[in-house]
């Protein structure tokens, strides 16, 4: 599946250099084939690991990252801090910050961070998605994120 994505992202707009320089297609196909009815679907919604958002859908820029500067800032440390780069490294530090900023609702820290790495509130579940990322492509994305703020 991963060799046929790689065509449509082509056709979607991405570089072959952003594919090759990216995550593996065959780490980001697992996370998109149950929502991804076709290849045009999945390359569309793969674009988000190939090419960094300049700017979030406005409509989850406001309902979802405005005000949260300061936990844009607390996540980027915490993922910073993390010694190994895994799913339940990033889920245990996602747990951590939804206790420390969002009364342990994991939603009112995932939707915002999502939108700040996707540009958008629509994503694979968000560990997965970080760790498919990678540790400097997420901190890259979180730091440019407050720039929208």
């Amino acid at each position: 599946m991963a060799q046929r994505l790689h065509p449509y992202l082509l056709a979607a707009g991405v570089d072959a250099t952003a594919i090759e320089a990216g995550p593996a297609l065959a780490a980001v196909v697992p996370l998109l084939r149950e929502r991804a009815k076709t290849l045009v679907e999945m390359a569309a919604a793969a674009k988000m690991f190939y090419r960094a958002p300049q700017q979030a859908e406005e409509k989850d820029l406001d309902k979802h990252l405005r005000g949260n500067g300061p936990l844009l800032a607390a996540a980027a440390a915490a993922f910073a801090a993390l010694t190994d780069w895994t799913v339940a490294d990033l889920h245990q530090a996602l747990q951590t910050l939804a206790q420390a900023h969002a009364e342990g609702k994991l939603g009112k820290v995932a939707q915002p961070l999502r939108v700040a790495v996707a540009g958008c509130a629509v994503s694979p579940p968000l560990d997965q998605t970080l760790a498919v990322l990678g540790r400097t492509e997420t901190l890259q994305r979180l730091q440019y994120a407050q720039s929208w703020l």
